[in-house]
């Protein structure tokens, strides 16, 4: 079954991507799951280091709380790459929580893969990008 990405949340992400990555900075957030349609909820990126990301503790509790209060739980994260395709790298995947789902989005493209991670590998999902008609 592939994951249901919400499109107008991937358009404003592959927009600040292209952004972002004139200054070779990433954009990342959290994938969070309202009953099968997957919502991108961008958060800072606390990395200091160029095409890189960090999502930092405080914002990753805030996101679950506004979360559990409707009903919903965080199933992933998603960040932009700069300058490679959208598959995790080796810094990917140390980071990465086993059983989540990833979603790189290309800032050059704007392609988007999502990945299942898993004991740190990572194996391609199917996604499919639902409008706002389909709400």
């Amino acid at each position: 079954m592939p994951v249901k990405l919400y499109g107008r949340d991937l358009r404003y992400v592959a927009v600040r991507a292209r952004r972002a990555a004139e200054r070779l900075r990433e954009v990342c957030g959290l994938l969070v799951d309202h009953g099968g349609l997957v919502r991108l909820v961008q958060t800072r990126n606390l990395s200091k280091a160029p095409c890189s990301f960090w999502i930092g503790r405080r914002d990753w509790g805030r996101v679950e709380k506004a979360a559990a209060v409707l009903g919903s739980r965080i199933v992933g994260t998603f960040h932009s790459h700069v300058v490679s395709d959208a598959v995790p790298g080796p810094g990917d995947l140390r980071g990465a929580v086993s059983g989540h789902v990833m979603v790189i989005v290309t800032a050059w493209s704007g392609e988007v893969r999502a990945w299942r991670i898993r004991r740190r590998r990572a194996f391609r999902l199917k996604h499919e990008v639902v409008r706002a008609t389909a709400l």
